[in-house]
């Protein structure tokens, strides 16, 4: 009973956050769905590997994101389709896209 009002709660969290950055239904699903695969992970750590685990536009060796340069091959992605990077060199690529 405990664990399922908890499980409750935290998705109710989770979509409030989700709404209030006021992302669209794809966003949500590449989130919550995509990014949690197993393709996903597999793909994401040899992305990593490939870029020595560091950031590809910085250099520096951090907590890394794995940034798409095309959502053309989604869920058949190139390692060149990505880049390796730290959140703050992700957040400037993000706004460069825009």
């Amino acid at each position: 009973m405990i664990r399922d009002t908890l499980l409750v709660a935290c998705l109710l969290a989770g979509w409030y956050i989700l709404r209030r950055e006021k992302l669209t239904r794809y966003q949500i699903a590449y989130r919550n769905g995509y990014l949690r695969s197993e393709h996903w992970q597999e793909v994401r750590k040899r992305k990593l590997k490939q870029a020595g685990y560091k950031c590809e536009a910085c250099g520096q060796k951090v907590k890394l994101d794995i940034h798409h340069l095309t959502y053309a091959r989604l869920g058949k992605e190139r390692l060149s389709d990505l880049q390796a990077l730290c959140r703050s060199c992700h957040v400037k690529a993000e706004k460069r896209k825009r």
